[in-house]
């Protein structure tokens, strides 16, 4: 499955990560004719959020446009990790908006 996470602002694209499926390694087993591929079917994982998220905070730093913005986020799980939360809340505003907001 191919992840893609993106960042958006009022002044353009902060950026844009692409994750493509990665093949697993062979079996010494045989394969029959037309067989399909073994792919991965991992998705996005804490880390990999981590480090997109880290990369967002680091082109918001640069530039002076984004002082004073918020970072939206959704309730998925893997956005509210604690990793994830205290990466955000020690430089920046942190709202957690209720799902109850959003039906």
């Amino acid at each position: 499955m191919t992840t893609i996470l993106g960042a958006i602002s009022p002044f353009g694209v902060v950026n844009v990560s692409v994750r493509l499926p990665r093949q697993l390694p062979q079996s010494k087993k045989r394969k029959t004719p037309g067989g399909s591929k073994d792919i991965s079917k991992g998705g996005t994982v804490t880390g990999h959020y981590f480090n997109f998220v880290s990369s967002i905070l680091d082109v918001m730093d640069k530039h002076e446009e984004f002082k004073g913005n918020y970072l939206v986020m959704d309730n998925a799980p893997i956005h509210t990790h604690n990793d994830i939360r205290r990466l955000i809340e020690s430089p920046w505003l942190w709202m957690h908006l209720p799902s109850t907001l959003f039906p």
